[in-house]
């Protein structure tokens, strides 16, 4: 026992002190648990150096390989680990493993889309945005595009006959009742998708127009509303990752070895 820990803290110490996925294996070379890192090297080390106790213990005594992948950023460590766990399930992973996943923003596939949070992705062609690390994040994006843009909220539109209250707050165009235009409201969603994407410097650009001219018009309290939200996407921008859900646009490759 002793000697495989050894050989592992050997192992480990040429380990690269960067953001990355770790793979633990047990003596028949089945994955039994996978973590994500900052600092692989300091992270991996920390489970066996000292003594142990507990769950950590248990794992630690039937860990026989450690194998990395190595990642940019924290961020894609987190989306690699959830992505992974959910593949292969190791038996000492309880978070994540269940089916759970991380939020992310979908702009519905509609005459009239809907932005909101879910957890679920489903295969209608609707947009996709995220993985978000936390509610938080996630949140933050839907409070600023509930603010900036007169999108509906409703999950249906059938039977309306007079726009609700988020009409009347300035807060939704009323498409349910023919208030908009789609080639209108298509606006609003392009310029929502473009904050989702972080491609903001035209947008960024129109907003700051549209502050400018509700000033003139004296609307001060929609001029207000416009700076805070240019601030919001400055800072929101400054630590954005996000992750493509299209599986056209992406790159492939395959990996053969021998001996």
């Amino acid at each position: 026992m002793e000697d495989n820990k050894e050989r592992l803290r050997e192992k480990i110490r040429e380990f690269p002190p960067t953001p990355g996925v770790y793979i633990m294996k047990d003596r028949s070379k089945k994955i039994i648990y996978v973590g994500k890192a900052v600092n692989l090297k300091n992270r991996v080390y920390s489970y066996f150096a000292g003594r142990k106790e507990g769950k950590t213990a248990f794992l630690v005594s039937r860990v026989h390989e450690i194998e990395t992948i190595l990642t940019e950023t924290e961020y894609e460590a987190l989306v690699l680990e959830n992505n992974l766990i959910k593949k292969w399930k190791p038996r000492y992973n309880i978070r994540l493993k269940d089916g759970k996943t991380y939020p992310v923003i979908r702009i519905s596939r509609e005459k009239y889309p809907r932005a909101f949070r879910t957890r679920t992705l489903i295969n209608d062609k609707s947009r996709y945005f995220g993985p978000f690390s936390d509610v938080g994040a996630a949140d933050n994006y839907m409070n600023l595009i509930q603010k900036l843009f007169p999108i509906r909220r409703c999950a249906s539109m059938r039977g309306r006959k007079e726009p609700c209250l988020y009409y009347h707050m300035k807060r939704c165009s009323a498409p349910c009742v023919g208030k908009i235009s789609p080639e209108d409201y298509a606006v609003h969603i392009r310029k929502i998708a473009s904050l989702l994407s972080g491609k903001t410097k035209q947008l960024l650009e129109e907003l700051n127009r549209e502050m400018k001219q509700a000033s003139k018009d004296l609307a001060f309290e929609r001029a207000a509303e416009l700076r805070d939200g240019i601030k919001s996407i400055e800072v929101l921008n400054s630590g954005q990752s996000v992750q493509d859900f299209d599986q056209q646009r992406r790159d492939y490759f395959t990996l053969e070895s021998s001996g």
